[in-house]
C-alpha cells in the first residue's frame, strides 16, 4: 500500500486571522477572495477556512453584501474534497 500525502490549504490566506496561521506554518494552498474560485473541486488533505469576514459593523452596515459574501465562499469549499476542514476563530 502505498501513502499519498495530501496537500493543506489555507482559505483566508491574506487576512488577519489567515496571516497569522500562515506565519506559524507552511500551507501548501493558499486561498483570498482574489482567487478563491480556482479551489473549487480540488482535493486536499486538511482544509484551514480563516475567511469569514470579521468585521462586525460592515456586516450591519451591509447585511446582503456580508451574506452573498458568505454564500460566495460556502458555494467553493462545498465543492473541495479535504480529509478534514477546520475554522479558525481568534
Amino acid at each position: 500500500m502505498v501513502l499519498v500525502l495530501k496537500a493543506d490549504a489555507l482559505i483566508g490566506c491574506s487576512g488577519f486571522v489567515g496571516s497569522s496561521l500562515r506565519r506559524q506554518r507552511p500551507f501548501a494552498a493558499r486561498f483570498n477572495s482574489a482567487n478563491i474560485e480556482t479551489a473549487r473541486g480540488r482535493a486536499f488533505g486538511q482544509v484551514v477556512c480563516a475567511a469569514a469576514p470579521a468585521t462586525m459593523w460592515a456586516a450591519n452596515r451591509d447585511p446582503e453584501a456580508d451574506l452573498a459574501n458568505l454564500q460566495r465562499l460556502m458555494a467553493v469549499v462545498r465543492l473541495v474534497d479535504a480529509e478534514s476542514v477546520s475554522r479558525e476563530y481568534v
